[in-house]
């Protein structure tokens, strides 16, 4: 009888024990199982997150192969001129003899770039109008464009055109001073020229124009019996598209 009395705590304890070291076990258990889980979410994140970042390189170098399959070794932009290099989506149309790019951000188109072969070097030539030199401008107000360059300054009827030369480039800006929303012809020029400090243009064969004027912006050369163009709803997207030919 006492034998039995002292057996029964001890199996009671040993009961307990088994009770805890089991429950121990299952915490255990459950925490292997959450931190699995929790691995499980972070890996999948991380494929995902690899997986768009295929797809984006994928659907950029998609579009390189195409644009480089049609264009063959015709001088292409390697800037789409969006203030985030490579954020646009563009469409090739033509072949490297003539042909047009559209470049489009939210479905619209925001700029062009054109090539257009012509029959003669002549013909071509004859394609790059309203080309002025300092000649033609004499006698105008000169203003100081910064880096040694002077423009000049044609003003009347509430119109401002501001014109310099860069080599065998004729630049000019345009805007008024009746609307507080117009352009601002002599800020552009400035810019313009602060720009191209650090940014080369093409070297036209004999010249080029740039126009900048709000909304309607143009960089256009002639090389040979080639015409290219850029054109551009800012000033900016027309000179980063432009300068980025080589």
């Amino acid at each position: 009888m006492k034998l039995y009395k002292k057996l029964l705590p001890a199996a009671m304890l040993l009961g307990v024990s088994l009770t805890l070291t089991a429950c121990g076990q299952n915490n255990d258990n459950g925490k292997s199982s959450n931190a699995s889980s929790s691995t499980n979410v972070s890996s999948s994140s991380q494929s995902s997150s690899v997986s768009e970042s295929s797809q984006s390189s994928s659907a950029s170098s998609s579009a390189s192969a195409t644009m480089n399959s049609k264009l063959g070794d015709a001088k292409v932009p390697a800037n789409d001129g969006s203030k985030s290099n490579g954020s646009a989506d563009t469409k090739t149309h033509g072949n490297k003899d003539n042909f047009n790019i559209d470049y489009k951000n939210g479905g619209q188109v925001y700029a062009t770039y054109t090539k257009h072969t012509y029959n003669s070097n002549d013909e071509a030539h004859q394609q790059i109008d309203n080309y002025q030199t300092s000649e033609d401008t004499k006698g105008l107000p000169t203003i100081d464009l910064g880096y040694n360059i002077q423009g000049s300054k044609d003003q009347g009827a509430g119109q401002i055109y501001i014109h310099w030369n860069m080599g065998n480039w004729s630049m000019s800006t345009h805007g008024n001073n009746v609307d507080e929303n117009s352009n601002d012809a002599q800020k552009e020029a400035v810019k313009a020229v602060k720009f191209l400090q650090s940014n080369t243009l093409p070297a036209p064969q004999n010249r080029g124009v740039i126009t900048l004027d709000g909304s309607d912006n143009q960089v256009k050369w002639q090389e040979q019996n080639a015409v290219y163009t850029v054109k551009a709803t800012t000033a900016d997207a027309a000179l980063r598209i432009a300068t980025s030919i080589k």
